[in-house]
């Protein structure tokens, strides 16, 4: 699942992401907590509902923000989404075959919004509409070539 922010939002509004957020002291107890949390708030997706793998490697974002990201799988078919429009204008599922076609793939220079108005080289994933870059388009390139690796590392993350 991919979620589309909203337009309203200060920072990267209209861009693809996945659910997620800040590690949150008062609630959450570790970041598994945090995944669970963010997906019920965002998405409505029921923490029941979900099975979640072992995170992948943190990584900063050009923000300077730690990310460590997870896979989720729901474990409850047609699971209902139920977005919260102030954070998510849209949420999107794409087959997990989508990110192995190549001609989805492709780098590209951009602009990137900024004070210095950078210009960046970076993923580009054209198989949703908009295209996924950054950040996310990194993760999920990431995520493709840990299932083309060996069968223990796909086993790995499995908790």
């Amino acid at each position: 699942m991919l979620t589309l922010r909203s337009e309203d939002l200060k920072d990267h509004p209209g861009e693809y992401c996945f659910p997620g957020g800040v590690f949150e002291e008062r609630s959450d107890a570790g970041l598994r907590d945090t995944v669970l949390r963010e997906l019920s708030e965002e998405v409505g997706i029921d923490p029941l509902a979900v099975e979640l793998w072992s995170p992948f490697d943190r990584v900063m974002s050009r923000s300077g923000i730690p990310v460590t990201p997870f896979v989720a799988f729901l474990t409850a078919p047609n699971h209902p989404v139920t977005l919260q429009t102030a954070e998510v204008s849209a949420a999107d599922w794409y087959p997990l075959a989508s990110i192995f076609d190549p001609k989805a793939w492709h780098r590209r220079l951009i602009a990137r919004e900024s004070a210095e108005r950078e210009i960046i080289e970076t993923d580009i994933w054209e198989a949703s509409r908009p295209p996924t870059w950054g950040l996310t388009a990194y993760l999920l390139r990431k995520f493709r070539d840990r299932l083309q690796s060996p069968a223990q590392h796909v086993a790995a993350m499995r908790h």
